[in-house]
């Protein structure tokens, strides 16, 4: 899964600072249900952050908007406006840029800025979430731990940490709910609207002219062995393995002795 961090930078008249300042006071910081609701329904949004930025004497103000996101920069700004576009429309209105809810999206993908150590990027170190994890993963991850965590304090089999690991495993994985996290991740194409919907939200705002070859897609089912007949393997104990290294270092050390009683003959 690919992460973005975006950064829209929007002048507007310094008058008008105060009042940007304002309506982001009422917004919340943590943001309040208007904004946090579809965004935490969304589940796409690492981190994001609105700001107003002083102008000089002579020159605006700016607002600021940074999100740390899921996806490409063009899909996540998409997906954020189809998440909270009313709400940025309206603090845009504040600011004096009049659009409609159509015009938000594009508004914000022409102001954007890029960031980072690139030679036309503007100087910046990105962050753009955990490498590799989607905030759905996170979240399963985090209710998964919470789980654990309480199959631990309830009463439990008092056996060594091995034991412990071992029995916990097998406890997860007959529960049922958790055996994603004994699999790798799905990839995006297996997600909600499968080919089509990757393909449009992230492969056409980057390269327009491309398509899909239907003639060569094949249809198919996945079944996954591994998450459907799979049984965690008992980990063996360190006196099993400190044994083996032991056998294979006495084992090599009789072949060493043979190669050079070989040499000195």
């Amino acid at each position: 899964m690919a992460h973005a961090f975006v950064t829209v930078v929007v002048p507007f008249d310094d008058l008008k600072a105060g009042d940007v300042r304002a309506h982001l006071r009422a917004l919340g910081n943590p943001a309040r249900a208007p904004i946090a609701d579809p965004l935490n329904r969304g589940m796409f949004v690492h981190f994001m952050s609105l700001t107003v930025v002083p102008g000089s004497p002579a020159g605006p103000a700016h607002l600021v908007l940074e999100v740390s996101a899921d996806g490409h920069p063009r899909s996540a700004i998409g997906r954020l406006v189809g998440a909270i576009g009313p709400r940025l429309r309206e603090l845009l209105g504040v600011a004096g840029v009049v659009l409609s809810d159509s015009q938000v999206g594009a508004f914000l993908g022409q102001h954007e800025r890029q960031v980072g150590s690139g030679w036309f990027a503007v100087p910046g170190v990105v962050f753009a979430g955990t490498p590799g994890m989607t905030v759905e993963r996170i979240l399963r991850e985090q209710e998964l731990a919470t789980d654990i965590q309480a199959r631990l304090d309830a009463p439990h089999p008092q056996n060594s940490a091995l034991e412990t690991l071992q029995w916990l495993r097998a406890q997860l994985f007959d529960a049922g709910d958790y055996k994603w996290a004994f699999v790798a991740e799905q990839v995006p194409l297996l997600q909600e609207g499968g080919i089509e919907s990757f393909f449009r939200r992230e492969v056409l705002p980057y390269t327009p002219d491309a398509w899909i070859k239907a003639d060569t897609t094949k249809i198919g089912y996945e079944i996954s062995f591994t998450r459907h007949f799979y049984q965690p393997q008992p980990l063996r104990m360190l006196d099993q393995i400190r044994a083996d290294i032991l056998a294979v270092e006495k084992e090599a050390e009789g072949l060493l002795d043979e190669l050079l009683k070989g040499g000195a003959k």
